[in-house]
Order: structure tokens, then sequence, then C-alpha cells
């Protein structure tokens, strides 16, 4: 069924649902021919400093190639968020090199912005604020997030993501293409490039992400 206008729905409209340990794990493929890899996505319920949050974990492993010689890349990611709408708390990121540290960022919520600490090997270090007013949802933790979200024919979301390499909020606004039997497709308009992404099964979870016309990730 393709999607009709209709107003959007703010993110304020999902409820999230907490566990302990283990809740969700999925690992892509990457789609960059030229840097093949993988990323394994886990959601978990933990407790942090005495309260419940939500847990994303994000581990990803590429390789680089520099004519004969080839570098492994791989970057590992926490991000905590309140577990009923899934508004970022933390988050960690640490990139390495053929083991070595190539950079590390630090992202926490302090009441309605959001400060950025980021080493960059052989730069100085960097820190930045940004006005973070309402929910923001961290990309890592996107998928999830769309999965969670109640989908129907005519119906839009908007919602804040944060973007660790960009270290900014982007709006997203989705909507459903098309629904079928086993496939439920949407499309996320951005001010970078149109997002399409494919969820299947059931519960139906993220199978398939492409940016801009081209795949970025898709589900092993």
């Amino acid at each position: 069924l393709a999607a009709q206008s209709s107003p959007a729905v703010s993110s304020k409209a999902f409820a999230g649902k907490w566990q302990a340990g283990l809740i969700e794990q999925h690992t892509y493929k990457l789609g960059e021919a030229g840097i093949p890899g993988t990323s394994t996505y886990t959601l978990r319920g933990v407790i942090l400093q005495g309260k419940k949050v939500l847990e994303v974990e994000v581990e990803t492993h590429r390789t680089l190639s520099f004519g004969a010689q080839q570098g492994k890349l791989v970057s590992h990611s926490l991000t905590w968020m309140d577990p009923a709408t899934f508004d970022m708390q933390e988050s960690r990121l640490t990139a390495t090199m053929n083991g070595a540290e190539a950079s590390y960022l630090h992202a926490i919520r302090q009441g309605a912005s959001i400060s950025v600490y980021q080493k960059l090997r052989g730069s100085p270090d960097d820190t930045r604020h940004m006005d973070a007013q309402g929910i923001v949802i961290d990309d890592n933790a996107q998928n999830f997030y769309i999965e969670r979200l109640p989908w129907a024919a005519g119906r839009e979301f908007e919602w804040n993501r944060y973007n660790a390499a960009q270290s900014r909020l982007i709006s997203n606004k989705a909507s459903v293409e098309q629904i079928d039997k086993d496939t439920l497709q949407l499309k996320i308009v951005t001010d970078i490039a149109p997002t399409s992404l494919e969820l299947t099964g059931k519960p139906r979870i993220v199978s398939r992400v492409v940016i801009a016309g081209t795949e970025q990730l898709k589900l092993q």
C-alpha cells in the first residue's frame, strides 16, 4: 500500500520496554565494496549508576587496502538511552587502526544540550556543545528505534538523530512507502540524503539500508 499524506507523529509516541540482559542482536554486511566489513548491533537492558537504561553496543570490522598492504579498522561504541523513549544520555566511540587507537569520542547529555569531547590521533583535543531540545536518537540506536514504532499505511514519524561522525543533530522524517505480507518499506528524508529501509520478519527487523541509492547495510 502506498503511503498517504498525514500529519507527522512526534517521536514521543514511542514507548519502550525495558528487560534485563540481551534483547536483540543483528549483524550486517557493509555495502561499500572498497572497504568490506561487518557491523554487529546489540541492544541490552542494563543498570547504570542505579538506573535502568537501554544500552546499544556496535562493533564494526573493516579492511582498508593500501596498494599491497591492508589495514584493519575496528570501531567500538556504547550508547546509553532512556528506556521509555530511546532518548540518548551518553555515548562513547573508539576506533583503532591495526590495534592502535586512532580516535576517541565521548558525548554526554547535559540538560537540554549535548557536550562532545573528541580526540583524533595527531590532532589537538576538541570539545564542543550542541543544542539538544527534546528527544534525541543516537545514530547507532536508530534501527532498533524504528523497529518499535507503530507503522501503518499513511503514518509518518519525525525525530532528531545524533550522528557521532558529524557531531550534530539531523532531522529525520519517515513515512511508509509500501507494505506487503513479508516486507515494510520506509523512506526517511534528511538534509543529507534520502534513505530507504526494509523491515522483514515477525517481529519486523531492519534488513536493508540504502542511502542515496547505495546499499549501506544488509542483514546477514
